[in-house]
């Protein structure tokens, strides 16, 4: 999470720094003007900054990942974990996004991070203008390698859940899953 508010710090100050290097900011000294180009995009005078089509689908992907996922934190209260576990008050869960995906918070943590790719991994992003993954093939190799470990995980954390909730409550689970039978998008997985 740390990385994506780094990257989100960049973004503005490299859209706040290209609307005062376009002239149509504010003006400032040279000597302001260059170290906060040096600081902000070493590696380029002028960076090809833009919001583009993707970017704005990655902020919305990023606004429903969010909302799917807080809804399933409050909608478990005490019984949602980060570790696998049971609580002794436990219950099968079949309401909201659940009554369409048996592990929606794994669908708002996928659109969370195909939403951050779209926004920060792609053409005219401080990531792809100015830092680490300027050079060409670099972005979608780190997206690609995120993603394949995100559903990996998400994959092996969702069998585990499913052999938990199946064996404590047996008959009620198996009802679900028939009503129920994808993981995380449906029609896809």
């Amino acid at each position: 999470m740390i990385i994506a508010w780094i990257c989100t710090l960049f973004e503005t100050l490299l859209y706040l720094s290209n609307l005062f290097w376009s002239g149509t900011g504010p003006a400032m000294s040279p000597s302001v003007s260059t170290a906060f180009k040096t600081i902000v995009c070493p590696s380029m005078q002028s960076p090809h900054v833009h919001i583009s089509p993707l970017f704005v689908i990655g902020v919305a992907a990023v606004v429903l990942g969010s909302y799917i996922r807080l809804n399933c934190f409050k909608l478990l209260g005490k019984l949602f974990t980060f570790d696998l576990t049971v609580h002794p008050e436990h219950r099968l869960v079949t309401t909201s996004f659940y009554g369409y995906v048996r592990h929606p918070a794994y669908t708002g943590s996928m659109l969370l991070i195909a939403g951050l790719t779209f926004s920060h991994l792609t053409e005219g992003s401080w990531l792809t203008e100015c830092g680490p993954l300027k050079s060409n093939g670099s972005a979608l190799v780190v997206w690609t390698l995120w993603w394949l470990w995100t559903l990996a995980c998400g994959i092996s954390r969702a069998e585990a859940e499913d052999k938990q909730m199946q064996k404590i409550f047996p008959e009620e689970w198996e009802k679900y899953a028939e009503n129920v039978a994808w993981w995380f998008f449906p029609g896809l997985i």
